[in-house]
C-alpha cells in the first residue's frame, strides 16, 4: 500500500512538474554603461571581452543578439567570437575596431522572450602628444607665482594628467611639492619660485595615463630657467594671488566625488582655511583636504552638504583674500547635487552672498517603482506597475516579448495606463503569459528592467495551480521512530497549505 501511495504522490509531483513552465528571466546581462574593450598592438597579446547575457526559463531560453538594431551573426566573424555554451555570453578573442557598437541580447522561448539593457561597446585608447620642436626653455621669475600648461591627448576614457621629472637617461620621478599644484585641466601651479626648482639635469615632463589599458604617454621636455631677482629669499614676499578656482558652475551628482580648487601663489606659501556657511570645516570620512589644503574633497556629497563654501587665503602680506562659492543640493531622491560657483575676489576676511536659487540638475532616471514577476493563474488579473524619477521627467515605455508594445498584437483584456505608469490585463488565460520591460527615458539616460506574467493552468482543487516553489521539510520517519528525514514539498506561492508531501 505504502509502496503504491509513493507512486502516486510522485506521478503527481510528476503532472505538477510539467507544469512547471515559464518565460525566461534575465539573470546576468551587460551594464548599463559602456563597455571598453582594447585592440592589441602589433606584438601584443590580443585581450580578450565578454559582452554577458544569461537567462532562465521553462524550456530554457535560446538566444539571440542585436547590434546597432540589426541582427548580428556572430558566427560570420572568423571564430574570433563565440557563445558560451548554455548561455548568451560572447565572447570576443580577437578584438578589432569593428567590433565598436551598440549591442542588445535576446532570451527566448515558448513563453516570451526577455530583453537585457542595451550596452554601447567602446574601444579604450590614448593617442599621443603632440609633438614640438626642438626642446622648450621657459624662464620663470623668482619668488613669483608660475604656471606650467600641459595640453594632453585624447584618449577614452579621459587619460589621468600629472607631471614628472625626467632625467637625461630616461629616468622619471615624481613631484611632492607643498608649491606645486595639479589642477583638474593638467596644468601645474607653483605657488611661488625658488632656485631649486631650476632645471639642472633632468627636465618637467607632462604625462597622461589610461587607468584601463593601463598606459602612459610623455610629453615633451620643459626646461625651466629661473630668474634671481638679487633679493634675499626672507625679503622677497608677494600677496596671495588667485591661480586656480572652481569654476563658477560645477555640476555634481549625488554619490560622485566632488573636488573644489583653490589654488592661489605667494610669497610666503599662503595658508588656505576652508569653511562651510561660516564656520570651519573640521575633516571627516565624508569632507577632507588634498593638495595641502588647496582642494576641498567631498567624497560622496548628500543633501545636507548643501551651503556656502569658502576658501579664505592668507600669507601675512597684503590683505586676507576669500573664494565664495555656494552650493545646494536636491531632494535626496533626485539623486543629484550641484555645486555653483559664485566666486568674486575682494579684500575681505569673509564674504556674505545669499543663496542663489538654481534649476534642478539634469539627472539620469532611476526607479521608484520597479516591476516585478507576476505568477497568476487563469481567471486572475495581472497589474504591472512601473515609475521613475529623474530630470528631465523621464517617458515610460513598455516592451513586450521584445517589441514595443503598441506594435505588437492588441489584447482587448490588456490596458496601458494614459500616464504608462502601470498595465492591467484582466480575465488572464494562459495564452497572456510573456516578456514585460519597462523602459525610462530621457535626455541624460535610461533605465530599464525586463520581468514576465507567468499563468498557470487551473486544473481544479485538487491540483497544484502555480507550482512555483520547491522546499525541504523535517518529516518523522513511519519505519523508525525517531528517525527525521528531508522530504521535498512542491508548494504552491498562493497557498502555501496545498502541499505535496510523501
Amino acid at each position: 500500500m505504502g509502496t503504491i501511495k509513493l507512486l502516486s504522490v510522485l506521478a503527481v509531483i510528476s503532472q505538477a512538474a510539467a507544469l512547471l513552465t515559464s518565460p525566461p528571466k534575465i539573470v546576468k546581462q551587460p551594464t548599463q554603461e559602456e563597455l571598453l574593450f582594447q585592440v592589441a598592438l602589433p606584438g601584443e597579446v590580443d585581450k580578450p571581452f565578454i559582452i554577458e547575457c544569461e537567462a532562465e526559463g521553462e524550456p530554457a531560453p535560446k538566444y539571440r543578439w542585436i547590434k546597432n538594431g540589426k541582427p548580428f551573426e556572430y558566427s560570420s566573424y572568423d571564430n574570433r567570437i563565440s557563445q558560451q555554451p548554455g548561455r548568451g555570453t560572447l565572447v570576443v578573442s580577437k578584438p578589432r575596431d569593428e567590433d565598436l557598437g551598440q549591442y542588445q541580447c535576446f532570451a527566448e522561448n515558448e513563453w516570451g522572450t526577455a530583453t537585457s539593457n542595451s550596452v554601447f561597446v567602446r574601444k579604450a585608447e590614448l593617442n599621443s602628444f603632440k609633438e614640438t620642436d626642438g626642446q622648450q626653455i621657459i624662464t620663470a621669475e623668482e619668488g613669483k607665482p608660475f604656471k606650467l600648461t600641459c595640453e594632453p591627448p585624447d584618449g577614452h576614457p579621459s587619460p589621468k594628467v600629472y607631471w614628472m621629472l625626467q632625467g637625461d637617461q630616461g629616468q622619471l620621478k615624481t613631484i611632492n611639492n607643498s608649491r606645486m599644484t595639479l589642477d583638474p585641466e593638467g596644468n601645474l601651479w607653483f605657488s611661488n619660485v625658488t632656485r631649486n626648482d631650476a632645471s639642472g639635469n633632468y627636465a618637467y615632463t607632462c604625462a597622461a595615463k589610461s587607468i584601463f589599458r593601463n598606459e602612459y604617454k610623455l610629453g615633451n621636455k620643459v626646461y625651466l630657467e629661473v630668474k634671481p631677482t638679487g633679493i634675499s629669499p626672507a625679503l622677497n614676499k608677494h600677496e596671495p594671488v588667485r591661480q586656480y578656482t572652481t569654476r563658477r558652475n560645477e555640476r555634481g551628482l549625488k554619490g560622485k566625488r566632488v573636488e573644489l580648487y583653490c589654488i592661489y601663489g605667494g610669497t610666503p606659501l599662503p595658508l588656505i582655511v576652508w569653511k562651510k556657511d561660516g564656520s570651519p570645516i573640521l575633516s571627516s570620512q565624508s569632507i577632507t583636504q588634498d593638495n595641502y589644503g588647496k582642494t576641498l574633497v567631498i567624497k560622496s556629497p548628500r543633501y545636507e552638504d548643501q551651503g556656502t563654501y569658502t576658501c579664505e587665503v592668507s600669507n601675512g602680506v597684503g590683505s586676507a583674500q576669500s573664494v565664495t562659492i555656494p552650493g545646494q543640493c536636491r531632494r535626496k531622491r533626485v539623486h543629484a547635487t550641484r555645486i555653483k560657483h559664485c566666486a568674486t575676489l575682494q579684500s575681505s576676511d569673509v564674504i556674505h552672498l545669499s543663496r542663489t536659487p538654481i534649476s534642478r540638475s539634469p539627472t539620469a532616471p532611476f526607479f521608484t517603482v520597479e516591476p516585478e514577476i507576476q505568477n497568476k493563474a487563469e481567471g486572475e488579473t495581472a497589474e504591472i506597475r512601473c515609475e521613475a524619477g529623474g530630470t528631465p521627467a523621464p517617458q515610460i515605455t513598455w516592451i513586450h516579448n521584445g517589441v514595443p508594445i503598441d506594435q505588437t498584437p492588441g489584447n482587448p483584456r490588456r490596458r496601458v495606463s494614459n500616464d504608462g505608469k502601470f498595465i492591467i490585463i484582466t480575465d488572464l488565460v494562459k495564452k497572456d503569459t510573456g516578456n514585460y520591460g519597462c523602459n525610462a527615458t530621457n535626455s541624460i539616460g535610461y533605465v530599464y528592467k525586463d520581468i514576465y506574467v507567468n499563468v498557470q493552468y487551473d486544473l481544479g482543487a485538487n491540483h497544484i495551480m502555480i507550482p512555483t516553489d520547491h522546499r525541504q521539510v523535517d518529516r518523522p520517519s513511519n519505519n523508525v521512530p525517531g528517525d527525521h528525514r528531508l522530504i521535498t514539498c512542491v508548494i504552491p506561492l498562493r497557498n502555501y497549505n496545498n502541499q505535496f508531501c510523501a
